[in-house]
């Protein structure tokens, strides 16, 4: 599974790969499958998808030669030209998806011969033609899916097939065709589903007549008719009251359809808040507008107004001046502005006390420009929204929003701002695809998952806030593409990984935040100690980028996440105004060194940098006078950082706190504290550093399990594999990280801890070397087992080994060294050849051995006499060796 990377990818390759069975590069920039043939050899690939690429073209030929595929997903692509009839072939298929792509002509008859298939979705293309008798024959089909809402051609014409063999389908989508003639009275004769809910779109083509009364077998039908000329339903089928979601035991008929001379924008009254609107000289069933005239009738658009002065509270609302007392609507009505046409272009009512359920048909407004309706408590859906097409500015912020859908079909929006509502799961697809968007703001939600690459074809973007959801995973570098942006705020979520560079392409950014709490407002929540963060993991990793392309950019906030290194020389560098105020937030991050001399080039620069493992403050910057709104001026050092054996509340002196207070016990040795440390503290934090560089050095982020490492809000004696002295004394006795996927060169600087009693790092490709080991002195087992040592060179100095395990390594020669080990109580060497030596005569004068295992050393030679005279040996394995002689 590759979705959403970014990358290029070649098929070739892939042949070798003969378990593989998925494949998913979904939303990764393919712009070709050339090569996909080459996947044809894989006999056990079930599963690929290459959706929302940039694929173009026609279908290549070597697709279809994938019989072995159950599930293929090609949706939202630009495929084009018709579908091939060598999907006939393709006979294991189960499921397959080519939504949302280019493709034209007749659906090739073949599609009949996959028999398996449960899932044909190819909605939103341009087929035309009829639909082939042949699709009867597919009687495990569940959903088939070939609407064309937003298609431009005529769609697929010809009758409506009855579909009689396909008892297992129970979702049938075939909306926006032209499909003509009557509705079968056989339609799904022989479904298995009859009871159970069954879903069939057929709006907006051209069926005729009435519904056949035999459909009355069906108990749990959801069947959409609006848009064609249907003139009868039965009265049999009024009353089946698990109809439409259960609306017809409330609506009967209207529920299914409008009657006729009304209208409303789905052609039927799904709730109480969807009436069916009168529209006299309509004689057909399911209207969905008002003859030619539609919506800029004022007739239509008074009665509009008022359906929605009626199902929001009208009466209850803070201000509803001229809505019950005049039909004036464009002078009298309070929060409608209209055009010289007198038909409505804006609908202002913000915190004016709405409640309930806003119509649908509000989006029948043909010129409807501006729709502000935040901080009321009102329910709204999308539904119908691609009527607004003049709509570009819509307000829902502090409403009850609970989903987005439908809203990709707003294509003109300009501004959407639907934050503090209760927004869950992840952005959907269609949101990426407005284009035309400047603003966005989706913030104070509960949006998750990760921010898909899509997001970088939004490029008319300036405004992008998505401040505190639960969004996780990498910042995607596509972000970097929308260089109209001018204000980035991705606050109060949390996001890992590094920095993308790709930001620094912003050149228009004035605000940017990815500060994991606070960083939102810009304002009191800056530049303080946050605490302890409540989200898991270290936020933000990696160095601080320079950010030195940003022209305008005068407020900056990364605090408390994870960022090392040092703040660059070239910070900021690419300011064009250096005199103007400029805020950067940097609280509570890994940052080390000394605060640079080039900053001396801002004259206004608000630093906040407590919280970090910053040493010292270069020349020039404690003269800034100006600097963090006077304090510098007035507190000169202490104003930037308190200075080390220091603290106060929020790390440095402030007019509006106090000066730097004097700790009786110890800090951290760095500038910046915001609390005094015990000695216990001060011990750990040191520790800390210590397994933070071991983390480094030997790539944690891809061990296999890093739990809690590097947190700052976790103590040590909580991260995976360390284990401390007492619950009282934490600090590190045992570090075990067996077969956790460690490589690169174990950092002596390990040794240092001054209590470790225990080292295991078994089953782990690793560059280990015993200089300094000799610090460890209270080192009392060591398990090197299976990590491609050559050497125990320097192993002598830990004195107080009394365990070693060196099995399965890559010793030629028994090394000596062991023999220094006095103390040692077992020393496990197996599976190390030494090459035709006897069993060195000098360990018998390790007498504390109680275990000895060397099997399959390449020992040669007698079973020394000396063995039995061991004093305190208990275990002693030799096996798979070449000894001679009598025991």
């Amino acid at each position: 599974n590759l979705e959403s990377n970014d990358i290029t990818f070649d098929f070739a390759p892939v042949a070798n790969a003969n378990r593989l069975k998925s494949l998913d590069l979904s939303s990764t920039g393919l712009d070709s499958i050339s090569g996909v043939r080459a996947l044809s050899s894989l006999p056990n690939l079930t599963f690929l998808s290459v959706a929302s690429n940039q694929l173009q073209g026609t279908l290549p030929q070597g697709l279809f030669e994938l019989s072995q595929l159950e599930e293929l997903n090609l949706s939202h692509n630009g495929f084009s030209g018709s579908l091939s009839s060598l999907i006939g072939g393709m006979t294991n298929l189960k499921r397959f998806v080519i939504d949302a792509n280019e493709l034209t002509g007749q659906l090739p008859p073949e599609l009949g011969n996959v028999i398996p298939l449960q899932e044909f979705s190819a909605a939103e293309n341009e087929f035309s033609g009829t639909l082939p008798n042949t699709l009867n024959s597919l009687t495990n089909l569940q959903a088939l899916a070939l609407q064309q809402v937003t298609g431009n051609g005529s769609g697929i014409g010809g009758p409506l097939l009855a579909f009689a063999n396909m008892v297992q389908l129970t979702s049938l989508k075939l909306d926006a065709n032209s499909l003509t003639g009557s509705l079968p009275a056989n339609f799904l004769l022989n479904s298995r589903h009859l009871e159970n809910s069954i879903y069939v779109g057929l709006s907006n083509n051209n069926l005729v007549g009435g519904i056949p009364a035999g459909w009355s077998r069906f108990d749990q039908l959801n069947v959409d008719l609006a848009g064609n000329m249907i003139t009868d339903i039965p009265s049999s089928i009024c009353s089946q009251t698990g109809w439409m979601d259960g609306a017809v035991a409330d609506f009967q008929c209207d529920a299914i359809l409008c009657p006729s001379g009304t209208y409303n924008n789905i052609g039927r009254k799904a709730d109480a808040s969807s009436s069916c609107l009168d529209c006299p000289g309509i004689t057909t069933l399911g209207a969905t507008s008002c003859g030619d005239k539609g919506t800029t009738d004022t007739t239509s658009e008074i009665n509009i107004l008022l359906d929605f002065y009626s199902e929001t509270g009208g009466t209850s609302w803070t201000e509803n001046t001229g809505w019950d007392t005049s039909t004036d609507y464009c002078n009298a009505f309070f929060g409608v502005e209209c055009d010289g046409a007198g038909r409505v272009t804006s609908l202002k009512l913000p915190n004016n006390n709405l409640k309930g359920t806003v119509p649908s048909s509000i989006f029948k407004l043909g010129v409807l420009r501006e729709l502000v309706l935040s901080e009321n408590p009102i329910d709204i859906s999308f539904q119908g929204i691609n009527e607004a097409e003049k709509l570009i500015n819509l307000y829902l912020d502090d409403t009850n929003v609970n989903s987005l859908d439908g809203i990709g079909d707003a294509k003109n929006l300009q501004i959407l701002n639907v934050a503090g509502n209760n927004l869950e799961g992840t952005i959907p697809f269609d949101l990426y695809l407005l284009t035309s968007l400047k603003t966005l703001d989706l913030g104070y939600n509960f949006l998750s998952g990760k921010l898909n690459n899509v997001i970088g074809a939004m490029t008319s973007l300036e405004s992008l806030h998505l401040y505190h959801n639960q969004f996780t995973g990498r910042i995607p570098a596509a972000i970097g593409d929308l260089i109209n942006l001018k204000e980035l705020n991705l606050a109060e979520n949390n996001f890992d990984g590094t920095i993308p560079p790709e930001l620094n392409d912003l050149t228009n950014l004035r605000f940017l935040s990815i500060q994991r709490e606070g960083g939102i407002l810009g304002t009191a929540d800056v530049g303080i100690n946050q605490g302890k963060s409540s989200l898991q993991g270290l936020g933000l990793t990696g160095p601080l980028p320079a950010f030195d392309k940003l022209k305008y950019i005068s407020e900056l906030y990364l605090g408390v996440n994870g960022i090392t290194g040092s703040i660059p020389f070239n910070f900021l560098d690419g300011v064009e105004d250096k005199g103007a105020p400029i805020k950067v937030d940097l609280t509570s991050n890994v940052l080390t060194g000394t605060l640079p001399a080039s900053l001396t080039q801002f004259e206004q620069l608000s630093l906040y940098a407590a919280g970090n493992r910053i040493t010292g403050i270069a020349d020039g910057l404690c003269s800034k006078s100006e600097w963090l709104n006077g304090d510098v001026g007035s507190f000169q050092c202490d104003g930037i950082l308190c200075p080390d054996g220091t603290y106060n509340a929020i790390g440095r002196a402030s007019s509006g706190a106090s000066s730097c207070q004097t700790c009786s016990s110890g800090t951290n040795g760095y500038l910046g504290s915001f609390a005094c440390l015990s000695n216990d503290e001060v011990q750990e934090g040191s520790e800390r550093e210590i397994l933070e560089l071991l983390y480094n050095a030997m790539d944690g982020p891809n061990w296999i399990d890093n739990t809690n490492w590097l947190d700052p809000d976790e103590s040590i004696c909580d991260w995976y594999g360390i284990d401390c002295i007492s619950d009282s004394d934490k600090s590190v006795a045992s570090i075990d990280l067996s077969n956790n996927r460690l490589s690169n060169k174990f950092p002596s600087e390990v040794y240092n801890l001054p209590n470790l009693m225990e080292l295991i790092l078994s089953g782990n490709d690793i560059t280990f070397n015993f200089n300094g080991i000799g610090n460890a002195v209270y080192l009392e087992s060591l398990d090197l087992e299976d990590t491609g040592l050559s050497s125990l060179s320097g192993v002598s100095q830990a004195e107080n080994l009394r365990l070693l395990r060196v099995d399965r390594n890559n010793f030629s020669e028994f090394p000596n060294e062991v023999l220094d080990l006095t103390n040692l109580e077992v020393l496990s060497m197996s599976d190390n050849f030494f090459t035709d030596q006897p069993v060195p005569n000098q360990l018998r004068l390790l007498t504390s051995l109680t275990y000895l295992s060397c099997s399959g050393c390449g020992f040669t030679g007698p079973v020394p006499a000396w063995l039995g005279s061991m004093p305190s040996l208990q275990y002693l394995k030799l096996s798979q060796n070449a000894l001679t002689g009598t025991l």
